[in-house]
């Protein structure tokens, strides 16, 4: 849990838009996966909630309500060299385990990468949330 902001900071939040002492548990991230339960749990929160501007708290505080937990992947981490290494295929499968790559805009891609990335079979945790940190 932290704190929210003070108001010199960039990040102040106005006592209005969020009246709680404490943030919820939320991952500051690049890239969050996430099951399609999870994405649906948290979707169906998120109809109901007015915008906030910090969105790895908006996503801690949907998780929350949405009873989606989070949980890191060890090991999987954002590099600047993900987009090259990412254009060839059997280079990624070679490399070490890149998280973030903005070159994975098409739905296989993704795909691609979500069993790249994940180890385990999606059914086994049909409530959970990853989440990925640089």
């Amino acid at each position: 849990m932290t704190f929210p902001a003070l108001q010199a900071d960039r990040w102040y939040v106005d006592y209005d838009d969020y009246s709680c002492p404490f943030y919820p548990p939320y991952f500051a991230g690049v890239v969050y996966a996430m099951t399609f339960p999870a994405l649906q749990a948290v979707y169906n929160y998120s109809r109901a909630f007015d915008p906030f501007f910090c969105d790895d708290v908006l996503l801690g505080i949907l998780g929350r309500l949405s009873g989606v937990h989070f949980r890191p992947l060890p090991q999987h981490v954002y590099s600047p060299f993900c987009d090259l290494v990412y254009k060839s295929h059997a280079a990624f499968l070679n490399s070490t385990n890149f998280a973030a790559c903005h070159e994975a805009e098409k739905p296989a891609d993704q795909i691609f990468l979500w069993n790249k990335l994940c180890h385990w079979p999606v059914a086994e945790y049909p409530k959970d949330i990853a989440l990925l940190n640089e």
